[in-house]
């Protein structure tokens, strides 16, 4: 859906799947992914995402794909060690709620090269990563889950980064 023109560039939307469809049914919020099409490239953003047809739909020979992951199983021992239960750990009034929020609410690393390969991009960037600085962990383990769908070019995303 084209939602801006001008002689530079065309910006199109379409909802993603960040808000499962239950959620959707208690709330008018939705999540939206953008394209952006120039003379020279296009770039795909996901925002929070889990995996999308209509984003893979959107992403249809985009140049770059800007996408969100989660590595599940660091981040589960991130999770875990944040919120043991000792006085000030994070979540412990819904702490498996949360999780479960986490984990149906983001696109993990499989995720993420699945949508990228459908979609034919032509590089993945990962953003909003997680564990991402809350555990360090090497870049290779976020293309674990990614090469198992997809094969081109992949950039693990820093804060700051210029691409």
């Amino acid at each position: 859906h084209k939602v801006y023109e001008d002689e530079r560039v065309v910006v199109s939307s379409i909802e993603n799947t960040h808000f499962p469809e239950w959620a959707k049914a208690e709330m008018p919020y939705r999540a939206i992914s953008y394209r952006f099409d120039t003379a020279d490239r296009s770039i795909v953003f996901s925002g929070d995402t889990t995996y999308s047809e209509n984003l893979v739909t959107l992403a249809k020979g985009a140049d770059v794909f800007v996408c969100e992951t989660i590595h599940l199983e660091k981040t589960r021992e991130w999770f875990d060690s944040a919120s043991a239960g000792g006085e000030g750990d994070l979540y412990q009034d819904a702490r498996e709620g949360i999780w479960d929020h986490i984990i149906e609410t983001h696109a993990n690393t499989e995720e993420a090269g699945r949508m990228a390969a459908e979609a034919e991009v032509g590089m993945l960037v990962l953003n909003h990563i997680l564990p991402g600085s809350l555990l360090e962990i090497p870049d290779s383990a976020y293309l674990e889950g990614i090469r198992q769908h997809y094969q081109g070019e992949v950039i693990v995303g820093r804060d700051g980064m210029v691409i």
